[in-house]
């Protein structure tokens, strides 16, 4: 497979508040499609979906059932085993699926589902070589290093870019799917890297304009380019990067099916195949985007770990510290430092842009809520701070001492108050999402105390961070004793190994924070709102 830049996984990587079509499941065994034909639909048996189809109906979307950003395009073909998907492996890359081994669960794809407006504006991508593989014969691919003519391959951009929107016209592209294309008796592949479905003055109109996918129209506009946005691919080696290039390389091909089928060429190179006589790339006649003047209505934001965040002026106009830059009038684009990290600053410019649309803003884990307050102070957003405030305080309000018995009677009420070092946590929303926890947890730990289990199954101390949102209260100092230690039958006399000093010592160094402080006669003599004083002040 080509050389490219690293990304990360395909699955929902754009797709915010994405809601999965309900339509019957399909349960379909991948098989490797041979010969592969370059940019053609995949192939199954109708009769997997009658259910679905009319007369008029040859071809359906597919998606993986838990949702995907790629939409495979299928086709229907009686030859094809019922009960089987036939995939080329670089639609099994697509969708992080290999051939073999049990069925995979799939959706039909509506178009409706992608919302207006749906057809793409344009299309940017990344021209690579695509080589099969060595142990493959050179009869049954057109992927094979016999089809390239010659050492240079020279592809105008302008022809592909027609060749390509003739495959897939019709078709649902997202952004970092791989696309092949049959160019000349070679077989090129392309990467997605942008697909908008506005144009370029709308889409600086728009505030939360975020566009992954859409449909591929005869008016749609593909801009090409090659590696680092160069004309001319070469496959010279460079000693210096040999290094990180291939670390680069192993990288984006972790996928089992692609390291398998193809084999890795020379370091530093964009072919993956045979060792020697890689085909050099040149891409001519390249149609650019026109050189656009960076508008007024931008601000550049850099933070205290000196990235750089180009952000609109409205989306920054309730933060009272920039108000100087929001209403710069140069023609210049104004810039400011900020004394706030990249991480912290990104996920205050998702609560502005939710203020700004009117949208409830993400419920963040609470552990992140004072580095978000802390954020709001630097920059004067009031409405941040009321947030955090909100946050901190519901969870303060929630919080109580618990009687032992008051544990068992919610349990019993088909809850999940777990004990962990005193500390009672109300896990019933998140356990759907912890590894193994629907089973191990209601077995194993209700109504006693887990601290030996939760040292014993949780390796790292990363855990402790989300301890703060289940928080719920404290066990009544007078009940303690009448709790067991996990793993303990009292009534057998079989004792219970407890935790070790070092988990509990880290325990409490972290949850000190936000834990109830308790006489001795149950008291409370520090409450969890103290530890939220500071943001009165802010």
């Amino acid at each position: 497979m080509p050389h490219f830049k690293p990304t990360g996984p395909i699955s929902l990587q754009g797709a915010p508040e994405y809601q999965v079509a309900e339509t019957p499941l399909i349960s379909l065994k991948v098989q490797d499609r041979q010969p592969n034909h370059p940019g053609s639909p995949a192939l199954a048996n109708p009769e997997d979906f009658a259910w679905s189809l009319n007369d008029n109906h040859n071809n359906i979307f597919l998606q993986l059932a838990n949702g995907s950003d790629c939409i495979l395009s299928v086709r229907l073909d009686l030859e094809v085993p019922p009960g089987c998907l036939l995939l080329d492996e670089v639609q099994q890359f697509n969708l992080h699926i290999l051939s073999g081994g049990e069925a995979q669960k799939f959706r039909v794809f509506i178009l409706e589902d992608l919302g207006e407006p749906s057809d793409l504006v344009d299309v940017e991508g990344e021209v690579r070589l695509l080589r099969a593989s060595s142990h493959q014969g050179a009869e049954h691919s057109t992927l094979s290093q016999t089809s390239f003519n010659s050492h240079v391959v020279e592809v105008d951009a302008r022809e592909l870019s027609s060749a390509f929107l003739r495959t897939y016209f019709g078709r649902v592209i997202a952004v970092n799917e791989l696309l092949p294309i049959a160019y000349k008796g070679n077989t090129l592949v392309i990467r997605i890297t942008s697909a908008n479905v506005l144009g370029e003055n709308e889409r600086e109109e728009v505030v939360g304009y975020h566009s992954y996918r859409g449909v591929l129209s005869p008016s749609s506009t593909l801009y090409l380019s090659s590696r680092e946005g160069s004309h001319h691919e070469t496959s010279s080696t460079h000693n210096s990067s040999a290094g990180s290039d291939t670390s680069r390389l192993d990288q984006a091909l972790s996928h089992l099916c692609i390291n398998e089928s193809l084999q890795v060429g020379e370091p530093n190179s964009d072919q993956l195949g045979p060792k020697g006589g890689a085909p050099i790339l040149v891409l001519t006649n390249i149609l650019g985007r026109q050189h656009r003047h960076t508008g007024t209505d931008v601000a550049n934001v850099t933070t205290s770990d000196e990235e750089l965040f180009p952000v609109k002026k409205k989306l920054l106009r309730p933060c009272i510290a920039l108000t100087k830059v929001v209403r710069d009038a140069g023609d210049t684009v104004p810039s400011v430092h900020i004394n706030v990290d990249c991480l912290t600053f990104d996920r205050v410019l998702l609560f502005l842009e939710a203020h700004l649309l009117g949208k409830p803003p993400p419920q963040w884990s609470l552990h992140l809520v004072d580095d978000l307050a802390k954020a709001a102070e630097v920059l004067g957003l009031r409405p941040l701070t009321e947030y955090c405030q909100t946050r901190l305080g519901a969870v303060a309000r929630g919080v109580a001492v618990r009687r032992y018995q008051d544990v068992v009677a919610a349990n019993s009420r088909g809850g999940l108050w777990l004990i962990l070092d005193s500390m009672v946590l109300d896990v019933k929303a998140w356990l759907p999402e912890h590894p193994g926890g629907a089973s191990i947890i209601p077995s194993q730990s209700l109504n006693v105390d887990c601290a030996r289990f939760f040292e014993m199954y949780h390796a790292s101390r990363e855990s402790f961070l989300y301890l703060r949102d289940f928080y719920i209260g404290e066990i009544h100092p007078d009940d303690r004793s009448s709790v067991p230690q996990g793993g303990e039958d009292r009534a057998a006399g079989i004792a219970a190994e407890p935790p070790s000093s070092d988990f509990l010592q880290q325990l409490r160094e972290y949850t000190q924070g936000f834990r109830l402080k308790l006489g001795l006669n149950g008291e409370v003599l520090q409450s969890v709102a103290a530890t939220c004083s500071s943001l009165k002040n802010l």
